[in-house]
Formats: structure tokens, C-alpha cells, sequence
């Protein structure tokens, strides 16, 4: 009889088990197609500031390269976009914000505990390089509007303290980590904040090395996409080998669940159920992740980016070409959207030119 409650209760477990797996990546692709067309303008940005101007989308939802609107037209590029993204990142680099401690009371003892913690704080800075991190979420924020901090505790870093089991042991520090928006899925797109966000998923590839590491499970590889921009390819999807997705699945406190819970997902495999790992909210726990804007923008989680904006400004089509008409000798009207301007008094430049 015993034996028999024991087979049920690991049956009920392995069906609760894949029900979950399965919520959690249901979940996943339907978020993903929700946020496709904001991802195609981030990977079309990323195209505009690395000089691939001649970019542009087909209905199927992928980059190709445009066709020539006219047999006569060349094909050169002045990246008016870049320079433009490089100064605001230049100036934005100059901005180093103080970490400091504020004093819970005029108490001289409560003055001088905060000094201390401020100088603890700033070293802390410091060790983790978060300058750097600020500077790379930044990039991110820029070209697709969007960035978002990951504040977790790393158990693997930090002074050591002995070892147990052949293992050593170490104290543990923070670690901040800078986020693209390709690897942040929020349950509502429209959401003002942070604290309108219910659930977030984080999704990232990984190692099949680094995740038997950490979570001690070994998972099969699977067909992970990845693309990579440079001036000279373009915008390339390659496949990682070796690799799986991780989806970590953040849900803030409710009445079922009022730690909040945290789900992460591999495969077909269940790495971790449980509560969220970290007292970082006012009221207990929280969501471990900050976002940053480029500009500021109503109704939306994930912005427009400032790439689009300058897209706009300087009289760009979708496909990113800047339009330029160069003639020698010119009659009265030029036409300057892409259409041929009047060629019958043309003579040393017979034809305009795409810039």
C-alpha cells in the first residue's frame, strides 16, 4: 500500500512537473511573437548604426537586402547615423553616478555608519566593474531604446573561505550583469514601469558545460540562432553549437505564491522551482531587474528606440537610405525622395547619385 502512494506521488509529481515546463515555454513563444516587430526594428537599428543602409523587411519577417529602385542608382553609404549615436554615448559616458548612503537620523553614530557603508559601497562598484556594465547597457539603451540590469548574487565570487568536498567554498558577492532587450520578455508590452510588470522572462543561450555547472543537470543541445552585424556581411544569423536556451520565468508575489516564484526551464528539463531568490523590494521580494530608457515614452515597457528617431529626423525611408542628388548642372526642380530628377540638361553627371 505504501509502495502504491509512493508510485502516485511521483507520477503526480512528474505530471506536475511537465505541465510546468510546458506553461512556462507556451509562455515564452507567445511573448516572443508578441514583441517580433519591435525585434526587427532592433536588429534593423543595429544594421542603420553599422552602416548597413540597403536593409530592409519582407512580409515573412526577415532582414534582406533592398533592390535598386532605378537601374542608374550606386550604391554608396554616408552613415549619418553613427556619429550621432557615438556622441550621445561620448556624453552620456561623462555621467558617472555616486552610490551614497543617506543617514537614517542626525545621530553622529548614524552619520558615520553611513560614510562608512557609502566608502564599502563605491569599492564594492569598483571590484564589479559597474561603470563598465552601465556603459554597455547604455549602448543597448541607445541603438534599441531599451536596457535592463540583472542585480543577482554570485556564490562563486568573493574571498575564499575554505572547501567542502574537494569544492572550494567562497564568500559570495553581487554581481550586476547588463541585459540586452533581446533577452528580456515582460507579460505586458504596455506597461508605464517596472511596477506594473506581473512576470518576466529572461532568455539567454548557454553552454551545455556552463549549465551542468551551475544547475548540476545535464542537457541535450539544441538549434540556438544567433546573429552577429558587421559592416561587411550585414546582419548574419548563425547557429551556436554546443548550446540551449535557458528561460528564467520571474512571477512577483501573489496570494498562491506570496514569495513570488521563479521558474528556469532548459529542454525538457526542470532546472528550478522556487521562491524569488532575493529581499531587493521595500515589501519583501521582487523582480532583480532595472530598466533603462534612451528617451522617455508613454504607454510602452519596451521604447522606441533614438536610432528610429534619427531615422525620422533626417528624412529617412523605412529601409534606412539616405537620399542625396548630386548633378553638375541642374535644370530648376531636383527631386529629392528617390525619384529621377530631369535628366534633359545633364551633362558632365548624367545621372543622380545615392550617397
Amino acid at each position: 500500500m505504501a509502495k502504491i502512494k509512493k508510485q502516485n506521488k511521483e507520477k503526480q509529481k512528474e505530471i506536475f512537473i511537465e505541465e510546468l515546463i510546458s506553461g512556462v515555454k507556451s509562455d515564452f513563444l507567445k511573448r516572443q511573437a508578441e514583441r517580433r516587430a519591435l525585434e526587427l526594428q532592433w536588429r534593423l537599428n543595429l544594421d542603420f548604426v553599422a552602416g548597413n543602409q540597403y536593409v530592409m523587411t519582407n512580409p515573412k519577417g526577415e532582414i534582406i537586402e533592398s533592390d535598386k529602385n532605378y537601374y542608374w542608382e550606386r550604391r554608396g553609404v554616408y552613415n549619418h547615423i553613427a556619429p550621432i549615436v557615438e556622441t550621445r554615448l561620448a556624453k552620456l559616458s561623462r555621467v558617472r553616478p555616486k552610490m551614497g548612503v543617506r543617514a537614517s537620523s542626525g545621530d553622529d553614530k548614524d552619520l558615520c555608519i553611513a560614510r562608512m557603508s557609502t566608502k564599502i559601497l563605491n569599492g564594492i562598484c569598483g571590484e564589479i566593474n559597474f561603470f563598465e556594465t552601465i556603459a554597455s547597457a547604455t549602448l543597448w539603451s541607445e541603438i534599441c531604446g531599451t536596457a535592463f540590469y540583472k542585480i543577482a548574487w554570485n556564490e562563486n565570487r568573493g574571498i575564499e573561505m575554505g572547501e567542502l568536498d574537494n569544492k572550494k567554498i567562497f564568500q559570495g558577492d553581487i554581481e550586476i550583469t547588463a541585459c540586452p532587450p533581446f533577452e528580456i520578455y515582460p507579460d505586458n508590452l504596455n506597461a508605464k514601469n517596472m511596477d506594473e510588470v506581473r512576470s518576466i522572462i529572461h532568455a539567454k543561450p548557454m553552454s551545455i558545460d556552463d549549465i551542468y555547472s551551475i544547475w548540476n543537470v545535464m542537457v541535450e543541445s539544441e538549434k540556438v540562432e544567433s546573429f552577429t552585424v558587421n559592416p561587411t556581411c550585414g546582419n548574419k544569423v548563425t547557429n551556436l553549437e554546443n548550446h540551449a536556451l535557458v528561460i528564467e520565468k520571474y512571477e512577483t508575489p501573489t496570494r498562491d505564491y506570496p514569495n513570488g516564484r521563479l521558474i528556469i526551464v532548459c529542454g525538457n528539463s526542470l532546472l528550478y522551482c522556487g521562491e524569488l531568490p532575493y529581499l531587493n523590494v521595500k515589501d519583501g521580494r521582487g523582480l532583480p531587474f532595472v530598466r533603462q530608457l534612451s528617451v522617455r515614452c508613454a504607454g510602452s515597457f519596451l521604447i522606441n528606440p533614438t536610432v528610429s528617431d534619427i531615422s525620422t529626423s533626417r528624412g529617412l525611408c523605412p529601409c534606412g537610405r539616405i537620399f542625396l542628388v548630386v548633378v553638375s548642372k541642374v535644370s530648376k526642380s531636383l527631386s529629392f525622395a528617390g525619384t529621377p530628377a530631369p535628366v534633359r540638361r545633364f551633362k558632365s553627371v548624367d545621372f543622380p547619385a545615392l550617397v
